[in-house]
């Protein structure tokens, strides 16, 4: 919710290029998502560590790997996949609320 006002629609690859500095495939501990299944990588609030592992009901068992501006007290964002698929799992998961459960630490 709010990410409307970054989306330029102006096209996928010039979006692409402004919101990521043409690199949106790193998270920020490293994380390559190009080799990564959609569901499986979460932005998380500071008190997680990376590498911290969650049960997001729903989803199963994603790890964080990221931070986000937007990504406060109890909320994190779980990344949906890349291009039209990323799309079409995200229309899949609108304003849907899951429980999480921490599992383990590293």
């Amino acid at each position: 919710k709010g990410q409307s006002r970054y989306f330029y629609n102006q096209g996928y690859d010039l979006d692409f290029y402004i919101n990521c500095s043409n690199d949106c495939f790193k998270t920020a501990d490293g994380t390559d998502l190009h080799h990564k299944e959609p569901f499986t990588v979460l932005a998380c609030p500071p008190n997680f560590k990376f590498g911290d592992k969650l049960w997001v009901e729903g989803f199963g068992i994603a790890t964080c790997h990221d931070r986000g501006g937007a990504i406060k007290g109890s909320k994190i964002d779980i990344w949906a996949g890349a291009g039209d698929t990323g799309l079409d799992n995200i229309d899949q998961t609108i304003s849907r609320h899951s429980n999480v459960y921490k599992l383990s630490t590293r």
